[in-house]
């Protein structure tokens, strides 16, 4: 009968875990970081939107007040500038937002994808 002996200083990792078992698992921590990245982008996307309605809900009341505190039809006109000026304001910030977050998505993508040259988006 044969014995066998296990000689510690031989075993080594690389020698019990296969080179695709090692790469798999950096691919998965890989993923799970990328996952991370987008859900906290989703997060502040989501306070973001949110407070953007909080915005155009406090807008219209404000406009809704000065039309009805208006007594001439020039305050009325005074009351829709100011309030079409703050719109364009809001969608302008609206435009730059959706253009960042874009940005931040599609670099996301790009290293998902094996293309991790995040220099280029910055």
């Amino acid at each position: 009968m044969a014995q066998y002996q296990l000689r510690p200083d031989k075993v080594t990792t690389a020698n019990i875990i296969s080179p695709q078992f090692v790469d798999a698992g950096t691919r998965v921590e890989a993923m799970l970081d990328m996952q991370a990245e987008v859900f906290a982008t989703l997060a502040q996307l989501n306070r973001d939107w949110f407070d953007r309605a909080k915005s155009e809900t406090r807008l219209a009341s404000e406009l809704s007040a000065k039309l009805t505190a208006a007594h001439s039809p020039p305050d009325v006109t005074a009351a829709f500038r100011e309030w079409h000026s703050q719109q364009l304001k809001m969608i302008a910030n609206d435009c730059c937002r959706f253009f960042s977050e874009s940005q931040k998505f599609m670099a996301i993508g790009a290293r998902l994808l094996g293309n991790d040259d995040s220099d280029a988006t910055t």
